[in-house]
This record gives structure tokens, C-alpha cells and sequence, in this order.
């Protein structure tokens, strides 16, 4: 699970944002994960971090300070799924931890793309001023893909087969940057943006998620779209919601509202944590 938007804008205005992002990582509740922080062994990076046996140190979605942002979503695919495949989320934090070309980190991946389950990646790096966005999924062989600027909407299908949730999303993710797209309102766009992560609206009926869903409930396959999701009967759904925002100047902040473990579906707690950085 999880779901992803993303403004890119290489040609900012002064008080413009060149990056305005928005994502929620869907997850069993028992999970253990580390709320978003600064790394140990990198300064320049910051997310959360899987501490699952056999998966520690992987992640959903980071950002480092050296121009480079990744997003790691699953694909649903009932009965498919392996657990002696490779962690998947190691590829967002090797990507933040490299240095080397996104494209040939994308080459590299794809020689071994049937060792890992089912995902969908975006890879972000800034390189002479100018932001590359690169899709990349293994069930999607007409990825890579160059996603260029302007918005970009992404959750548990292959990029040109998206879900109702994602299509109606865009719509809202792209009009409240349009509205709100200023440093001078911050604020404004930060709580516009949180509360759209939290909608539990529901948009069905889905012909492509009902069919990628088709092993699963009724119950469970609506569940799953709404943007903010709450899935008792699998004991998961959205555990954190983040929102990226890097200024004209490569001022950044890294805002995380994260569910405190245990989790309770009933009466949930949430940890909040907000870092600042500068892109080098």
C-alpha cells in the first residue's frame, strides 16, 4: 500500500516551492518502524526506517540534503506476494545513500527486477539545478519512465492504470498547490495538504483496483480506496502521513505525523516531528 503526490517545478518564483510533496505509508499496524529522523551514519539523509527482522534500515520514502528524494510503493497482487524475496525498501535508502547516475541506478535494479515482490518507485535527483524524475516499476515493462515536471500521482498499480483514488487526488493535490503554492503561506499549504492525506473518503466503484483486489473482500478492496486507509479486517492501514516542501533557495522541510505503537484502530496517538534541510 501507500500513496504518493508530487510537484516538481524546476523554474520556481521567488517565494515558490520546486518541490511540494504529500504521501502516506499504508502498513500492518504491528509493523516496528522508526519515526522520521536525521540518519546515524549520513547526515545529509532523513526518513523513517523499517526495523522489521531481516528488513532494518530500509524505508518507504527519504530525502537527502545531496539532491536526491525516493518513494517505494507496493503493488497489490494477491497471492504473489514471497517472503523470502529481497526488502524492498532498501532500494530507497541505497538510492539516498549513492551518489551515481539515477538512470544507471535504474539499469542496475532492473537486471535483478524478479528478485523483489511487486513495487512501484520514484526516484528523484537534482543534477545541474535541474530536477530528473524517474518511474520505475517491475511490473511495468514500459518503465523506466521520465516523468518531467508538473504533478505527479502514484499508489498500488502501475503508473498509466491508476486507481480512482489517485486520478480524484490529483485533481485536489494539484488545486491546493495552485492556491497555496507560496512561502508566505506555509502554513495554510501544510494543513490543506495534511487534511487531504486524512480523508477517508471512499471512491468506488474501481475496475482496476477491484481487479487487482478480485482475491480479496468487498470490504477490504473499498477500504483501500480511500486516501487515508483504515483496514481492520488485515489489521493495517496508514501509519504515517509526510509532506516535503524545498523552496527556491533548496530550503527544505521533512514533516511526519507518525501513529505511536502500539497502534489502537479505535483511539490512535500520533507523534509529530518536523526537520529542516539545505540541498548542497
Amino acid at each position: 500500500m501507500c500513496i504518493l503526490f508530487i510537484y516538481v517545478n524546476n523554474e520556481p518564483t521567488d517565494d515558490g516551492y520546486q518541490i511540494i510533496i504529500a504521501t502516506n505509508r499504508d502498513e500492518i499496524y504491528s509493523r516496528p518502524t522508526k519515526p522520521a529522523a536525521v540518519w546515524a551514519d549520513n547526515k545529509h539523509c532523513i526518513s523513517g526506517l523499517d526495523m522489521q527482522p531481516g528488513r532494518e534500515g530500509g524505508t518507504w520514502f527519504g530525502v537527502s540534503a545531496k539532491g536526491r528524494i525516493a518513494c517505494l510503493l507496493s503493488i497489490l497482487t494477491p497471492g504473489r506476494w514471497k517472503r523470502s524475496k529481497k526488502g524492498r525498501g532498501f532500494l530507497v535508502s541505497d538510492f539516498l545513500n549513492g551518489s551515481g547516475d539515477v538512470w544507471q541506478y535504474v539499469r542496475d535494479i532492473s537486471l535483478d527486477r524478479n528478485d523483489y515482490n511487486s513495487f512501484n518507485l520514484v526516484l528523484l535527483e537534482k543534477r545541474d539545478g535541474r530536477w530528473v524524475v524517474v518511474y520505475y516499476s517491475n511490473r511495468d515493462d514500459s518503465s523506466p519512465q521520465d516523468l518531467k515536471q508538473g504533478v505527479i500521482a502514484l499508489s498500488n498499480s502501475v503508473y498509466n492504470k491508476p486507481w480512482q483514488k489517485v486520478k480524484h487526488g490529483r485533481v485536489v493535490f494539484s488545486n491546493i498547490v495552485n492556491q497555496y503554492n507560496s512561502v508566505s503561506k506555509k502554513d495554510e499549504l501544510e494543513a490543506r495538504l495534511l487534511a487531504f492525506l486524512c480523508s477517508t473518503d471512499r471512491h468506488m466503484p474501481d475496475p482496476q483496483l477491484e481487479e487487482q483486489g478480485r482475491t480479496l473482500s468487498d470490504e477490504v478492496v473499498a477500504e483501500r480506496s480511500a486516501i487515508f486507509v483504515e483496514s481492520p479486517e488485515i489489521n493495517g492501514g496508514t501509519m504515517s502521513s509526510t509532506i516535503v516542501l524545498i523552496d527556491k533557495h533548496g530550503h527544505g522541510e521533512f514533516i511526519e505525523r507518525a501513529a505511536r505503537s502500539p497502534y489502537d484502530l479505535n483511539r490512535p496517538k500520533w507523534d509529530w516531528s518536523s526537520h529542516n534541510f539545505t540541498l548542497e
